[in-house]
């Protein structure tokens, strides 16, 4: 599998400060709590396509 880097995307300010008090509350790095968010997503099925291309489903998805 080819892996990369760096993986840029934009978040508002309120999901960065979310973030941010949890990357200091688990004493991790933002960038690898979006990536295990990413891989969780991915892993259990939660991925689906559509004709707008990759949309993240969930209970905020504009689908």
């Amino acid at each position: 599998m080819k892996t990369y880097r760096h993986l840029n995307f934009l978040i508002d300010g309120n999901t960065y400060d979310a973030l941010r008090r949890q990357s200091r509350k688990l004493d991790m790095s933002i960038s690898r709590i979006a990536r295990e968010a990413i891989a969780s997503f991915l892993e259990n099925g939660r991925c689906s396509k559509s004709s707008k291309g990759l949309a993240l489903g969930g209970e905020n998805s504009k689908e």
